[in-house]
């Protein structure tokens, strides 16, 4: 009894031929390549996430350490800080240390007391700041205020 399912498969193939059926390729339309996959690389996805452009590590390092960085948080609140060339961050105007950093393969990574260290996307944007979580998913600040609605990463 095991058998019969088995055997009747093999007598309906060989009812019909024993092979499947193709279409005559004459009559098939012409092979186009598809661009599905085309932007789908680790930078092409953070480009969809995130206001302007990510900068690399070199780029980060020269255009924050030694300035003083101001913006706003996505709750409105303001912020002021400088990043030191030996790997502090101060106060602006009365030099209290406040956290530490390292520029790490293309992040900015902060390590503030009581706090897990964190690392940030920097994207620039006609002038403009953005930071990004590790990745470009969620935005938690700019150089401006406040930040526009709209911006993403916001939601």
């Amino acid at each position: 009894m095991k058998h019969l399912p088995i055997a009747f498969g093999a007598l309906a193939l060989a009812a019909c031929g024993g092979t499947p059926v193709l279409d005559d390729p004459s009559t098939l339309p012409p092979v186009e390549e598809t661009k599905d996959w085309e932007d789908w690389g680790k930078e092409e996805n953070i480009a969809r996430r995130v206001e302007g452009v990510p900068l690399s590590g070199n780029a980060i390092t020269a255009r924050l350490v030694g300035t003083e960085l101001t913006g706003c948080y996505p709750s409105g609140e303001s912020f002021a800080e400088r990043l030191t060339e030996n790997g502090d961050v101060v106060e602006p105007g009365t030099g209290r240390l406040l956290a530490k950093y390292k520029v790490q393969n293309d992040y900015l990574c902060f390590q503030y007391p009581n706090q897990q260290p964190a690392c940030y996307t920097v994207t620039d944007k006609g002038g403009t700041l953005y930071f990004y979580t590790a990745g470009g998913y969620r935005l938690v600040a700019a150089s401006t205020c406040p930040i526009p609605p709209g911006t993403r990463g916001l939601d």
